[in-house]
This record gives C-alpha cells, sequence and structure tokens, in this order.
C-alpha cells in the first residue's frame, strides 16, 4: 500500500530539484509537494473534518528548510494538528545553510537529514530514509 508523504519547502534552495528527485525516486508513495507554511495551511483547511482513523494524513513529513524561524513555525503548526502530532517529521536543511540542531530536536523534529548534492546520491538517501520511517518503523495505524 502506497503511503502518504508530504514534502514541505519554504520554497527557496533546491525545491524544485528536491521534488523531482523524490518524483523519480519510483518509491511508490503518494507525494503531495507544499510550498511553504502558506500552502502547508492551506492544504489542512482541504482536509475532511472528523478524521478519527487518519487517513487524510501523511505517513511521513519531509520539511526542507535552512531557516530556523521557519522550522519552528512549520513545527508548530504540525504540534497544533491532532491529525499530524504523530506524523514523523524529517527535516533536510539546505545546502549551506547553518541549521540549530537542538532546536530543530527539541521543537520535535525526529530526524535531520543533510542530503548530499548530487541527485542521483540524494535518490537513494531519501529512498533509504523513507524506508527507514515508512517501512521499519511504521506509524501504528499504519500496521492497522
Amino acid at each position: 500500500m502506497p503511503c502518504r508523504v508530504w514534502l514541505i519547502t519554504d520554497g527557496k534552495g533546491q525545491w524544485e530539484t528536491l521534488r523531482q528527485t523524490m518524483a523519480d525516486s519510483r518509491l511508490g508513495h503518494q507525494l503531495q509537494p507544499l510550498a511553504g507554511l502558506d500552502a502547508l495551511e492551506t492544504h489542512l483547511r482541504t482536509l475532511p473534518d472528523g478524521d478519527p482513523d487518519g487517513q487524510s494524513a501523511p505517513d511521513l513529513l519531509f520539511l526542507q528548510t535552512g531557516d530556523n524561524r521557519t522550522l519552528s513555525g512549520c513545527m508548530t503548526l504540525i504540534h497544533s494538528v491532532p491529525l499530524l502530532q504523530p506524523v514523523p517529521v524529517v527535516v533536510l536543511p539546505e545546502q549551506g545553510q547553518a541549521l540549530d540542531l537542538r532546536s530543530a530536536y527539541a521543537r520535535g523534529v525526529n530526524s535531520v537529514i543533510r542530503l548530499p548534492g548530487e541527485q542521483g546520491a540524494m535518490s537513494r538517501v531519501l529512498a533509504v530514509v523513507a524506508d527507514y520511517w515508512l517501512a521499519v518503523l511504521p506509524l501504528a495505524r499504519s500496521s492497522g
């Protein structure tokens, strides 16, 4: 069964490369790209109310940013939505950006993965990370 993966990005840097890499990786998962915090908020408003089984929730969130403020805003929003609270969040810092790792983990980030610059290597890393979170440590609702 394909899993739902949301890719949230601050819309800067390697957004298009990352989106294309994930689409091309043949992970077999449903990819929902969301360009920024506003796009995430808009997408959340489209989800049906009263989803006790979490059928609308993603199984994994990738957050691509190099900005600590954007990370803080996204994590605050994610934690305010009960549907998203159990979903693992993997941060993919932009190349060359200094992300405060202690602050990221304190905000509830599950992993911070620095991606290689080469697209083939990036695809392999994304596949391993997705497999870890979706196959090795699936959410309780996914094991149903």
